[in-house]
């Protein structure tokens, strides 16, 4: 009976000895893993304008954080190197849990300074994380955007710079014309710099620093000069960013005649409390719905800029008829726009030129 226990014994040792050389793939991944926390700090540690192709490698295809795609939040990183000189990142990652070996959930800040001046935070939380090929990438928080674009908080204005018979500009004509038509509360105005639709006395170009061609300029902050890929794109996120502002005023236009290529309106506008109304400037501008190319007729522009204005105000003016008139070319069509906004203009452009909304009315 020794002789029988004695065997059992030996074979459930032997068997126990087995099962401890091999890797055991059921163990749960700990949970104080920092795989995830890693790659983003490396990422954005070696990120320069030079090489981005690390922030496609970082996001997979499927990303979607808030409504935000991956291609328009690359394109949100990617255009904090315009204009910046000494770009850089921080990031904090407060917590990484893993559920599984392929899954992960974070929540992380990315910072970015240019120099020792911050430019940007962003709050990333209930991050998800997947692990495919042997690589983790950032899905987001898979939520799309709860913003309803029908019932818009601001208008968001953007002034293109062009000139007919710029070989550039199509791209950049053609992706202000399909946010147009995606938004019901975003216009654009096409400043011709060089005749023939160039209006004298028009400063909007010199001001912000005579840029080159093409470019924009959204809700008089952000310059984004060129038709790369990566400035369309970027049309997008400041269009996103800006819709989530309230409007600071409400306009009111009355009155609106045209009499002896003079267009003549009363502008009234309310504030809320608080607004600083230094520097502050009413602005007036008349937008012809199109007109052709005089040397390609079969070529359109959108928005042009055919008559400007604009006019010191304090707070002294608010709900009271203010009385503004716009100088209209001969050839001036019928179909067109009056647009007026209200803008924070000091002296020397920095970004800092900000539209406070505006209201548009039609007329022919």
């Amino acid at each position: 009976m020794k002789k029988y226990m004695f065997l059992v014994l030996l074979i459930a040792g032997l068997m126990f000895t087995a099962c401890d050389r091999f890797d055991n793939n059921l163990t749960k991944p700990s949970e104080e893993s920092h795989e995830v926390r890693d790659l983003i700090v490396s990422t954005f540690e070696s990120l320069d304008a030079e090489d981005l192709e690390p922030l496609d490698a970082l996001f997979h295809e499927d990303y979607l954080y808030d409504g935000i795609d991956k291609e328009a939040r690359i394109a949100e990183i990617t255009a904090l190197f315009e204009g910046a000189e000494n770009l850089s990142f921080e990031v904090k990652v407060t917590s990484e849990k893993h559920t599984g070996s392929m899954n992960a959930e974070l929540d992380w800040q990315l910072f970015a300074f240019d120099g020792q001046e911050p430019c940007y935070e962003e709050l990333f939380t209930a991050e998800k994380a997947i692990k495919e090929n042997g690589s983790w990438q950032l899905l987001g928080n898979l939520v799309d955007s709860d913003e309803d674009e029908d019932t818009p908080t601001q208008l968001v204005i953007a002034e293109y710079f062009t000139f007919v018979g710029c070989s550039n500009c199509p791209p950049v004509a053609q992706k202000l014309k399909d946010l147009a038509q995606a938004h019901s509360n975003f216009i654009f105005l096409e400043h011709h710099t060089a005749p023939p639709y160039f209006v004298q006395g028009n400063d909007t170009y010199t001001y912000y620093g005579h840029p080159s061609i093409p470019s924009v300029v959204f809700q008089g902050q952000n310059l984004v000069s060129g038709n790369s890929d990566d400035a369309l794109a970027s049309y997008d996120v400041l269009m996103d960013q800006y819709t989530e502002e309230s409007a600071a005023f409400e306009y009111t236009i009355e009155d609106l005649s045209i009499s002896d290529e003079t267009l003549s309106a009363k502008v009234v506008f309310s504030s809320e409390d608080g607004i600083d109304f230094e520097d502050m400037y009413l602005n007036y501008v008349v937008v012809a719905n199109e007109v052709s190319n005089p040397f390609n007729p079969a070529e359109i522009f959108n928005n042009v800029v055919r008559g400007i204005g604009r006019e010191s105000i304090t707070a002294n003016d608010m709900n009271k008829p203010i009385d503004i008139s716009v100088e209209l070319p001969a050839n001036m069509p019928s179909d067109g726009k009056l647009l007026i906004y209200i803008q924070k203009r000091p002296e020397g452009f920095d970004s800092n030129a900000r539209i406070y909304s505006g209201e548009v009315i039609d007329f022919n």
